[in-house]
């Protein structure tokens, strides 16, 4: 995006995609990754984000209630786990 607003964000999510390729099973790096697409309201990024934290720790309470609260708050409840 060319718009200034996003300018941090996408540094951040620059850094945070890199954190997450080298070290993939770090969890605090991808809920932060999440929130920072979730800024930018990417929502579909959000939650593949939250997805994949659940499909390798599937009772993680922040991504569970975090991809719930996306649904929510996106008119998607008939996606809710």
């Amino acid at each position: 995006m060319s718009s200034p607003f996003y300018k941090d964000y996408d540094s951040a999510i620059d850094q945070y995609e890199a954190a997450a390729a080298i070290e993939p099973k770090n969890v605090d790096c991808h809920l932060k990754l999440a929130h920072l697409y979730e800024m930018r309201r990417e929502f579909d990024q959000v939650i593949k984000i939250y997805k994949k934290i659940l499909k390798h720790d599937p009772e993680n309470f922040a991504a569970l209630m975090k991809i719930g609260l996306v649904y929510i708050r996106n008119n998607m409840r008939d996606k809710g786990l």
